[in-house]
């Protein structure tokens, strides 16, 4: 996906002041427009500069930083910035916030030394001595360290000098002293204090360990230590480390750095420059045991210019008046069309869109300016584009953060009877786009005029898709009555009708092997009608062959079961099951489709490796064709005729043909891939039927005696090539590739008519070649027929 920002990268500016944004007005700015810009100091400076919380304006948060203590109290800080804006409001709001973290924390308590004693008297009453003092520790608690330095510290003293030996008396006295003391009472029983938390683990593979302490409360002779243990020690991340071949390497991918990374795991990265938010990758593991990047999600991006028509629509609602603010949204709907028509976005910008469009109905409610009939063709085109088949991996992607596709049918619902509310009494309208056929009419509860049939085909505008498919609704007027019985005479139905063309492959999906193969088809009326015994009959057409037991299914928003997501199999009835489409009748108006099991040949395993079978057949076909030009080789100067050469042409692109059935069974999931085998396959495969006409013409030749090699030659590869080359190149032309692969393999559609470029040419071949080899045959068997032998061998 090639994303061509037109917005620079956000400087560093708060909020940006402007009258309109500039985008959206187009060449209604004038020139002379100033922009005022307020620059921020550092954003660690909390209180200067405001983001309101929850702005579209304002960056998301950064991390939380790692907390300032590791136990006890400790303090968390995150801060953000403010997006650049042309807007014309300061932002508010915290630029910084702080939280506390580990409160539940113990921390360990060292060992606290208690004041010095008074220095003793010194040793001696003559002499030199020394003076001494202590201090005692007051014992480390719950893992503390001890105390540390001495617990005696002595200094020299001096007395006056002692008497000689001869002049020394004799003592006085008793030489020590005692008397009785007593301290409290020793505890008899000690008890261990609570764990702190365990510590890092040592590795982070190939086990490693973590170990946790606890303190023995007590310092009593009896009962101490605490039996047991103060230490626990216990393995961790005993997960083998990754091999060189399991580990993702470095990649720049789209102006972001993935890190090197092991198999299974994820990681994050900010979007690029031109979006906010934050992006993720996998790092996936192959069948084979090797390591690869799976495709980054984008989920959580947002570009800058859905934000900035995010907050334009923000200023459209601040008005206060609501004519104003309906006048609002029909800007904010072409400027949404416009961005959707680029095709440059992300799948958050496909959620994001999806409020929008949600935030311009209900604004549209509340206004007394009901939407144009402009207004109501771009809502819908916008809708066309979001749920094109060219987005299934982007809704893939967003389905990690939120189901939008089915938020979208909610609000496509709410916008049918918006605009159905504005009708007159007995009006219809209708809607046609390359994804969508919308019907949506007014009927006065006490006179509905008829039936509904939907879609109608003979109306002007229909596209060729939903005027070939065999797509019916029929709905009783009968069916058509409220469910309570107060109805007045002002009293009216809106009659909503939608056919999606590629909506199933954008819901969340059944589980495998089901999956939805047919179009999906919404009915909604409103007010609610009560059941009837008249039921709706729904026919739906196949759009993959070859899938098994079909089953007619209604969309329940209230069912989140894992087997058929939300599909409800109780509320409708198969009645027949065709090659080409299965008939419903159901009890009641809902969302409609058809459930069905996939063809074997369409079930890959996630690697998206071709099945067995396949892999069997092409192995041996390609094996034969590849002998057989080998011997061709070998023997060319004694076979070498132009029927050699036409058989020649006609291995080569059956052997293309195949290459190009397993490329496009192995990359069925690269769009422009799998274009380009679409066309190529139609390509070889209708130059594999004109080789087989060519070889029906030089028969015939062969048998009138007009054959002239070098002229013949030229004619036979014009028509080998050349006649398969025009098809394609017209119905590329005609089509814009549209057409060339779907979702579900890499072939032309069965939709829109496509596929006749292949069978129509294939058919009038084959019908040709019969009567070709009927002439020839017929030529060879009569009696004035060829006589010269030389002849018979060259016309077969």
């Amino acid at each position: 996906m090639s994303l061509d920002p037109r917005w620079p990268v956000p400087i560093p500016v708060t909020c940006l002041f402007s009258a309109e944004p500039s985008f959206l007005l187009g060449n209604e700015v004038e020139e002379n427009q100033k922009v005022k810009t307020q620059w921020p100091r550092s954003a660690d400076e909390p209180g200067v500069y405001m983001a309101q919380t929850g702005d579209p304006a304002a960056e998301e948060w950064s991390q939380w930083s790692v907390c300032s203590l590791t136990c006890g109290q400790g303090s968390q800080v995150r801060t953000r910035s403010c997006v650049s804006s042309p807007y014309g409001t300061l932002c508010s709001g915290l630029l910084r916030e702080t939280r506390t973290c580990n409160n539940s924390a113990t921390c360990p308590v060292p060992g606290a030394w208690e004041e010095w004693s008074p220095w003793s008297l010194c040793s001696v009453t003559c002499g030199r001595g020394a003076r001494t003092r202590t201090r005692q520790c007051a014992a480390a608690r719950r893992g503390g360290k001890a105390c540390e330095g001495p617990e005696l510290q002595a200094k020299p003293c001096s007395m006056a000098g002692c008497p000689g030996p001869h002049g020394w008396a004799e003592c006085r006295g008793a030489h020590a002293d005692a008397r009785d003391c007593s301290n409290p009472t020793c505890p008899t029983d000690s008890k261990w204090g609570p764990w702190n938390h365990w510590s890092l683990c040592s590795k982070t593979c190939d086990t490693g360990w973590q170990r946790r302490f606890r303190m023995c409360e007590g310092s009593g002779v009896q009962g101490y230590p605490c039996e047991g243990t103060g230490e626990e020690v216990k393995t961790c991340n005993e997960k083998k480390c990754p091999a060189y071949h399991e580990m993702c390497k470095d990649e720049y991918v789209m102006l972001m750095t993935w890190k090197k990374t092991a198999a299974g795991d994820i990681i994050y990265n900010k979007c690029p420059p031109n979006a906010t938010g934050s992006a993720s990758r996998r790092c996936l593991l192959s069948p084979h045991g090797v390591a690869y990047w799976g495709v980054p999600s984008f989920a959580r991006c947002i570009s800058h210019e859905y934000r900035y028509l995010h907050l334009s629509l923000r200023e459209h609602l601040a008005k206060g008046q609501r004519v104003l603010a309906g006048e609002g949204m029909s800007q904010v709907g072409r400027s949404l069309l416009e961005l959707m028509a680029r095709k440059t976005y992300y799948s958050g910008d496909l959620l994001f869109s999806v409020e929008i469009l949600r935030n311009v109905t209900d604004t549209f409610k509340r206004a007394t300016y009901p939407p144009s009939a402009e207004d109501v063709q771009r809502f819908f085109q916008v809708v066309s584009y979001m749920v094109d088949a060219e987005n299934r991996d982007k809704w893939e992607d967003a389905q990690q953060v939120s189901p939008g596709s089915v938020h979208l049918m909610k609000v496509v619902e709410d916008f049918i009877h918006l605009v159905g509310d504005a009708l007159k009494a007995f009006q219809s309208s209708l809607i046609v786009t390359d994804n969508l056929v919308i019907s949506i009419q007014r009927e006065p509860v006490s006179a509905v005029s008829s039936d509904i049939n939907f879609p109608m085909k003979g109306r002007r505008g229909m596209k060729d898709w939903a005027r070939s498919s065999e797509d019916k609704l029929f709905i009783p007027r009968e069916v058509l009555s409220l469910a309570s019985a107060e109805a007045d005479e002002s009293s009216h139905f809106v009659i909503g009708a939608v056919l999606f063309r590629t909506l199933g492959l954008i819901l969340p999906p059944p589980r495998a092997p089901l999956a939805v193969t047919s179009k999906v088809l919404m009915v909604t009326v409103r007010p609610p009608t009560k059941p009837a015994e008249p039921l709706v009959l729904v026919e739906l057409s196949h759009i993959i062959n070859g899938t098994s037991h079909p089953q007619c299914v209604t969309w329940d928003y209230s069912r989140t079961e894992a087997g058929l997501g939300n599909w409800d199999t109780e509320s409708c009835q198969t009645l027949e099951t065709l090659p080409a489409h299965t008939k419903c009748q159901c009890r009641q108006l809902a969302t409609f489709a058809v459930l069905a099991q996939l063809p074997r040949d369409l079930a890959m395993d996630p690697s998206g490796t071709p099945s067995v079978p396949l892999m069997i057949g092409w192995g041996v076909s390609c094996m034969a064709l590849l002998t057989l030009l080998v011997i061709y080789a070998a023997f060319w100067r004694f076979i070498k005729s132009e029927r050699s050469i036409i058989l020649l042409n006609f291995c080569v692109s059956i052997l293309a043909s195949n290459v190009l059935i397993l490329v496009g069974q192995s990359q069925m999931l690269s769009k422009g891939v799998c274009t380009m085998t679409a066309a190529f396959l139609h390509f070889f495969f209708l130059s594999s039927f004109c080789w087989v006409l060519t070889e029906a013409w030089q028969s015939y030749l062969a048998v009138i005696g007009r054959i002239r090699t070098r002229l013949v030659r030229k004619r036979f590869l014009c028509l080998g090539w050349g006649l398969p080359a025009l098809v394609v190149a017209v119905s590329v032309g005609f089509t814009r590739t549209k057409g060339y692969g779907t979702a579900s393999y890499c072939w032309l559609s069965l939709e829109g008519g496509l596929l006749y470029a292949f069978v129509g040419p294939a058919a009038v071949i084959v019908l040709v070649n019969m009567l070709v080899g009927i002439i020839v045959f017929n030529k060879l068997m009569s009696r004035d027929g060829i006589s010269d032998k030389s002849k018979k061998q060259r016309a077969g």
